[in-house]
C-alpha cells in the first residue's frame, strides 16, 4: 500500500501507479466502477459522501480526477493496486482546509477529528445596513439594519450611511427645532446624535 499523509497538494502528474497490500474497511473507500471519475457521485464512496478531511481516503480502482480539484480531500490517502490520474491544472490536496486570507478568516483550527472552520469576510454591509463593528484579525465585522422612519409620525433628520444609522425625529420638530431622539432614559449630554437636528446648547 502506498500511503500519503498531510503533504499538501498533489498536482497534475499524469498517472500515479501505486502498489499496495491492504485497506481498512471503516474509512472512505472508492467503491464505484473501474476507470470512473473521482467526483462522479457521492454514492461511489463507502461513506456516501466525497472524501474530505479527516477521512482516510482509500482508492482500490483506477480513478481520474480531471473535472475539478479536490481540496482537503483526506487526512491520509492510500492507493491500493490502482492508478489515480490527475488532470492538467487539477490538484488533490491532502490535509485540512486552508482559509483564503483575502476572503476568509480562521474560526477554528483543524484537529485529528474535525476540519478547519473558515468564515467569509464580507467586504461591506448590505445597502440597507450599516457597520457597527469593523473586521479585525479575530472577528468578523458586524452589520445592523438601518432604522426606518415611520413617515406618519417621524421625519428623517440624518440620512443613513455605511457607518452610521439613520436618525428619525418626531414630526413637529421642524428643520429649526431641536428634539430629543435618543433612547428612553438616555443622558442629556450623551452625544449630539440624540438631538435633532443639532446638539442642544445651554
Amino acid at each position: 500500500m502506498t500511503r500519503y499523509g498531510a503533504l499538501g497538494a498533489l498536482p497534475a502528474l499524469g498517472v500515479l501507479l501505486l502498489l499496495a497490500t491492504a485497506t481498512a474497511s471503516d474509512d472512505n473507500t472508492f467503491i464505484g466502477h473501474e476507470d470512473s471519475w473521482y467526483f462522479r457521485s457521492p454514492l461511489d464512496w463507502s461513506q456516501g459522501s466525497f472524501p474530505h478531511y479527516p477521512d482516510r481516503t482509500i482508492v482500490t480502482k483506477d480513478l481520474s480526477l480531471v473535472k475539478r480539484s479536490a481540496p482537503s480531500s483526506a487526512r491520509e490517502l492510500d492507493i491500493d493496486n490502482a492508478e489515480l490520474t490527475i488532470g492538467t491544472g487539477r490538484e488533490l490536496a491532502i490535509g485540512p482546509t486552508r482559509c483564503f486570507a483575502a476572503t476568509q478568516r480562521l474560526v477554528r483550527r483543524a484537529t485529528a477529528t474535525a476540519d478547519t472552520v473558515c468564515e467569509s469576510i464580507h467586504a461591506a454591509c448590505a445597502a440597507n445596513e450599516w457597520e457597527t463593528h469593523a473586521t479585525t484579525a479575530t472577528s468578523q465585522h458586524r452589520c445592523k439594519p438601518h432604522t426606518v422612519c415611520d413617515e406618519r409620525t417621524h421625519v428623517e433628520t440624518t440620512a443613513a450611511g455605511t457607518h452610521h444609522d439613520r436618525v428619525c425625529a418626531p414630526r413637529g420638530c421642524g428643520s429649526s427645532g431641536n428634539c430629543y431622539v435618543g433612547p428612553a432614559g438616555g443622558l442629556w449630554f450623551e452625544a449630539t446624535r440624540v438631538w435633532s437636528p443639532s446638539p442642544r446648547r445651554m
